[in-house]
């Protein structure tokens, strides 16, 4: 890896340090829910970065295996090409797992609808948002099949 991606990559797991200190090392912290609530970022944001270090990783290992090449050195070469297939195998799950994360995280919302499934609808400055009556007859429906199930 080049200096500048060393010392980024350095700089970002700073706060995975300071977690692991308080979670694991320091007896005289105190737990509240801003520690929680970090630590909980921190394991969201996790992913994310792995599968950036991991492409800028591939990268990095393609140029030196390309160079190397150049050069006439088959040895350094094939271990170049060996971290870019590493690089490679840690890189495509954690790109799926962080665009399902994002997807979970950010769903798309149909038109006239908020997060909760409700119908909005607009007048002016002001939004009213109504339950919806096909998904209220469904769930009503569902819960009578199981009230009269039941001996």
């Amino acid at each position: 890896m080049t200096r500048v991606l060393t010392i980024l990559g350095l700089l970002l797991l700073l706060p995975y340090a300071y977690a692991a200190y308080f979670w694991f090392v320091c007896d005289d912290c105190t737990t509240t829910g801003h520690s929680f609530l970090y630590t909980l970022v921190l394991l969201v944001a996790a992913p994310f970065l792995l599968a950036g270090f991991a492409v800028a990783s591939a990268i990095s290992s393609a140029r030196a295996m390309r160079n190397s090449l150049s050069e006439s050195r088959p040895a350094r070469a094939a271990i170049n090409g060996g971290f870019v297939w590493l690089a490679i195998a840690v890189a495509v799950p954690t790109l799926l797992v962080s665009y399902k994360m994002y997807d979970i995280l950010f769903p798309e919302i149909e038109e006239g609808r908020d997060r909760l499934g409700r119908i909005c609808e607009r007048d002016g400055n002001s939004t009213v948002c109504r339950p919806d009556p096909e998904t209220r007859e469904a769930m009503q429906n569902a819960y009578n099949q199981r009230k009269w199930r039941q001996p």
